[in-house]
């Protein structure tokens, strides 16, 4: 999707008065809420920092098809993107990027292995969002991933992979698991219901929808407490990826830089 073509969606659901909600779901991981509303005024301005998410080689081998068409930072970036914005609200201005390729072509898919993003904000902060599509399968998780900011008195560490739960049982190696992503909660019935900010995202979208559906609240009185289509479009709006990740198809080390 464009963001002329999100542009069409969020102008014509203003005009229907309907609720478009995004699933923004890092917003609600209760690591990432300590850091957005205590940790960033501890360690002061933010300076620079790394954000990575790390997906398994499966993804680009056989779960999706258009691999060649995309690239690890169009796929996964916009989540990290998106909570570096929802923690200091400061839009990107400008970036730089670099991708390669050498694993996929060995499969015979032309397709960007790893993408490194830096981008630079508003509010002066540099953050570099690292991406690939190519860990393998026998990793302890699903995905790896974590980021970090340095500010000007202090900094914050956040790793999302491993969060201190490990087991491991003969056959199956050595595993991890994030528990506060989706867990299986038993109901007195017997069924089971899903817990973790992985729903929360949608659990608030859904209490938007019923609010304006059936207690006539406006899209403004119901947009602070869900990811709007508006707010998820406000960071890539001024930070497009730039035009080698759909154009170049040759090289192993491309570079691309959006002015300021």
């Amino acid at each position: 999707m464009s963001i002329h073509e999100a542009d069409q969606i969020i102008d014509l659901a203003r005009e229907k008065n309907c609720v478009v909600a995004v699933d923004m779901h890092k917003r609600y991981d209760p690591d990432h809420l300590r850091i957005k509303n205590d940790i960033q005024n501890r360690i002061g301005a933010p300076l620079y920092g790394t954000a990575y998410l790390e997906e398994p080689l499966e993804v680009s081998t056989s779960t999706f098809k258009w691999v060649e068409s995309s690239d690890p930072f169009s796929y996964v970036g916009p989540h990290w993107t998106d909570l570096i914005y929802s923690y200091y609200r400061s839009k990107p201005v400008s970036l730089s990027a670099v991708g390669q390729k050498k694993r996929l072509v060995r499969d015979g898919i032309n397709a960007y292995d790893a993408v490194q993003v830096r981008v630079e904000f508003e509010n002066g902060m540099s953050i570099n969002f690292h991406n690939n599509w190519i860990t393998p399968a026998d990793f302890e998780a699903p995905v790896n991933q974590g980021h970090e900011i340095v500010g000007a008195d202090g900094k914050v560490e956040s790793d999302q992979q491993y969060r201190g739960f490990r087991f491991w049982n003969a056959g199956g190696g050595s595993r991890t698991s994030n528990n506060h992503f989706t867990r299986e909660v038993a109901r007195p019935d017997g069924t089971s219901g899903y817990l973790g900010y992985g729903v929360d995202s949608l659990t608030v979208g859904l209490a938007a929808i019923c609010r304006v559906k059936f207690h006539g609240s406006t899209l403004d009185d119901v947009a602070s407490i869900y990811p709007t289509a508006e707010d998820a479009a406000s960071p890539p709006r001024l930070c497009t990826p730039p035009p080698w990740f759909a154009t170049l198809t040759s090289s192993t080390s491309t570079k691309a830089t959006v002015p300021r």
